[in-house]
């Protein structure tokens, strides 16, 4: 891949240096992501998480910083963003496993992976379900949660609030009771 000193957008490098990923999950959508490959061989991995309504290319600068430190580099697209298929977003829960998935499929490729997950925003959220998870694997040495929400409640509060200009109530329980029934 092209040295990240010359002037290319971090976007564009990691369009051009990344090789296509993709898995089924567990409910029979199919998932993208983006691998690049370390300088020099190693079994560092870092699986980078986006936060909500952004995709893996989103990451690009944190991809080129881990790249650049001697670590492989797994950017999922989370279901219903990006090239991944999926109609809903749910803000961390599906997409965890959706996490521990991408997780076991690369120490299926390599039993001596040592893997960090770094999740901003509700890729926080998503890491952090995910490092509570049983189900994965112990080659997740690492956790980095980068400005996590505090519930989904309250980020459903923000979005309405500010997001939108309208009042929470009662907006807010009536979302949540759909979303339940949903």
């Amino acid at each position: 891949p092209p040295a990240l000193s010359q002037p290319l957008n971090v976007r564009e490098w990691m369009l051009l240096s990344a090789k296509q990923r993709e898995i089924e999950s567990q409910d029979n959508l199919v998932l993208k992501a983006y691998y690049i490959g370390a300088p020099k061989p190693t079994n560092y991995t870092v699986i980078l998480c986006h936060g909500y309504k952004n995709s893996a290319l989103s990451m690009a600068e944190y991809a080129a910083v881990y790249h650049q430190a001697g670590w492989n580099v797994l950017v999922p697209d989370h279901r219903a963003h990006g090239y991944s298929q999926g109609r809903y977003i749910t803000m961390g829960w599906m997409e965890h496993q959706d996490l521990i998935l991408w997780s076991n499929s690369l120490v299926e490729q390599n039993p001596q992976e040592q893997i960090l997950l770094h999740g901003l925003s509700m890729g926080a959220a998503t890491v952090m379900l995910a490092a509570g998870s049983p189900e994965l694997p112990l080659n997740v040495v690492a956790a980095v949660e980068d400005c996590g929400y505090t519930s989904v409640s309250q980020e459903l509060q923000d979005k309405v609030s500010r997001g939108l200009g309208l009042p929470t109530f009662p907006l807010v329980p009536i979302t949540s009771l759909l979303s339940r029934l949903q």
